[in-house]
């Protein structure tokens, strides 16, 4: 068998993929690991006074935990990071406050707030950003091929290079 190249190859520097390494190179059991992130097209911070961009998400407090744990959490709200207090969902075809609706209110649960609100492409920057400052090699490439083994997986990049891994994380969205 030849030696590997990696530990851990994360397909995808999406918010899951970019969290998954940012975590295993930040967490003490995890921290000795070879981890790659491979990423076709990483994300570009934001100029001086760029607009917010349109696609965001409602982190819970577990995410606030996780994001905290890896190191990024402060920076996280600097771009215009909201809290929300309250929360619908109803069903397609049903009316806000109708049958199909369910209501999340942090005030049920003797809590500040629900979680925040935040510019998606901004946790992806931090957390490449804090994967790539804890030891994590980005490889701005992406998947072509995928030949597992008995102990490691051959992976094989749009790039032509091919990689010897022991577990490969597919996050790329596909």
């Amino acid at each position: 068998m030849s030696q590997l190249d990696y530990d851990v190859l994360v397909a995808g520097g999406g918010l899951v993929g970019a969290a998954c390494a940012a975590l295993l190179a930040t967490h003490p059991a995890t921290a000795g690991l070879r981890v790659a992130l491979l990423e076709p097209t990483p994300a570009l911070p934001p100029q001086p006074g760029e607009a917010l961009g349109l696609r965001v998400s409602a982190l819970s407090r577990a995410s606030e935990r996780l994001l905290a744990r890896i190191g990024i959490w402060p920076r996280a709200l600097e771009r215009g990071g909201s809290p929300y207090r309250v929360m619908q969902a109803w069903d397609g075809g049903g009316e806000p406050a109708g049958p199909g609706c369910i209501t999340f209110d942090a005030a049920e649960l003797a809590e500040p707030d629900l979680g925040h609100i935040v510019e998606n492409r901004w946790i992806q920057v931090l957390l490449q950003e804090r994967a790539a400052t804890a030891g994590v090699e980005c490889v701005t490439d992406a998947v072509s091929g995928f030949d597992p083994g008995p102990t490691s997986a051959r992976v094989t990049t749009v790039g032509g290079r091919e990689l010897r891994v022991s577990l490969v994380v597919a996050a790329d969205g596909y």
